[in-house]
């Protein structure tokens, strides 16, 4: 699943063996990113994850989440280790350029809009005089 930054994760953890435990054995792919679970965590069937992450790039971040189940004593309950990812996009930056401040009736604008975050769409919405 993707998110915006600054949203909540709902990572639910399910099991088909009963009284099994969950534990994060990773988060990879974290550059940039903020809020992610600490590894080690232990996690019931049923529990949900629900970090709020922060992207600070201008690109999305996929972060890897790695779990091993065992059974409620602590054995290896058989089933093969898994993980999930979570896409963090960034919060679109926008900088606007405005190099004729007076303008004539007749004359041309020189106005940019410009944003480093990846794959923007800069709308106008209105404009004011």
């Amino acid at each position: 699943p993707a998110l915006c930054s600054g949203s909540s994760t709902s990572i639910t953890l399910n099991s088909a063996v009963t009284g099994s435990l969950m534990r994060l054995t990773g988060v990879s792919g974290t550059a940039g990113v903020t809020g992610f679970s600490s590894v080690g965590l232990t996690f019931l069937d049923g529990d949900v994850i629900s970090d709020v992450l922060a992207n600070s790039t201008s690109s999305p971040v996929t972060l890897t989440y790695s779990f091993e189940v065992s059974d409620g004593s602590g054995c290896d309950d058989g089933v093969a280790p898994f993980t999930t990812a979570v896409t963090v996009n960034p919060n679109p930056v926008l900088t606007l350029t405005n190099t004729t401040t007076s303008l004539c009736s007749g004359d041309q604008t020189d106005i940019t809009l410009n944003s480093p975050t990846s794959n923007h769409v800069i709308t106008v919405t209105g404009v004011s005089y």
